[in-house]
């Protein structure tokens, strides 16, 4: 290779990594981070997968570096996912969130989904997730000027919630 064909293939690696989406899972769990990572960058060159195993970690991650998604779980150790939540909206309002528990209740998904549209119940099937990641990956950030939150006076809209999907006979509202 000349010094062309080098400088070309850096700079087309430059493109390549510069449209890299970077999605952070949280979660105590190990076993379930692994897989969702794995599932994920085995399927698309184009993410970067980063984990943490609590929400402290999480911040260290935000603070370093801008991610595009966060996928959390709601009861961890120390900082829980609601308390990220809040954190990740006040301090990177660009930054999508993605919140899983294996507790779901009416008044769960009603405090999440007044934070954020992307609430999912645990156990789900790994393409549920992947598919609310490219949903939450293609939405604008809050225009919000001010970082203030304040809780909306009606229920979220458009919310993206994967616990009921089964009753729906195709995903054909999620992107492929």
């Amino acid at each position: 290779m000349n010094r062309t064909d080098v400088e070309l293939k850096a700079a087309a690696q430059g493109v390549i990594e510069s449209h890299k989406k970077s999605i952070l899972i949280v979660d105590d769990e190990e076993d379930l981070i692994w897989s969702i990572s794995k599932t994920l960058t085995k399927t698309d060159e184009q993410l970067e997968v980063i984990c943490a195993q609590d929400g402290d970690a999480a911040l260290q991650v935000l603070s370093e570096r801008p991610v595009d998604v966060v996928v959390s779980d709601v009861r961890m150790p120390g900082r829980d996912g609601l308390q990220l939540l809040e954190e990740i909206k006040f301090n990177y309002p660009q930054t999508q969130v993605i919140i899983m528990t294996a507790y779901g209740t009416e008044e769960m998904q009603a405090r999440i989904t007044s934070r954020t549209p992307y609430y999912l119940e645990k156990p789900f099937e790994i393409q549920y997730l992947k598919k609310l990641i490219y949903v939450a990956l293609e939405t604008p950030p809050s225009r919000s000027s001010h970082r203030q939150y304040d809780p909306p006076a009606e229920p979220a809209t458009n919310v993206y919630s994967l616990s009921y999907l089964p009753m729906f006979s195709s995903l054909a509202f999620l992107p492929k």
